[in-house]
């Protein structure tokens, strides 16, 4: 398993196995709390499946040093 891509086909496989879904898109993170006024502009800029604060800061550390990362 090498790259990204075996880390996606190993979730795939996992997923397929004990019939747990997979979604694929958007993530979105910032250095605040999501509150209700700002709900409606975020989904409405981004359609994002979620948002997460601590994530994105595993996943940057991972992009800088070429380590594949996958989160779920």
């Amino acid at each position: 398993m090498k790259g990204i891509g075996g880390l996606l086909d190993a979730a795939k496989r996992y997923c397929q196995k004990t019939g747990h879904p997979v979604l694929f898109g958007t993530m979105v993170t910032g250095e605040q709390f999501i509150v209700d006024e700002k709900r409606a502009e975020v989904n409405r800029k981004y359609a994002p499946l979620s948002v997460d604060m601590e994530t994105v800061s595993a996943a940057h550390v991972c992009y800088v040093n070429r380590v594949p990362f996958l989160s779920a």
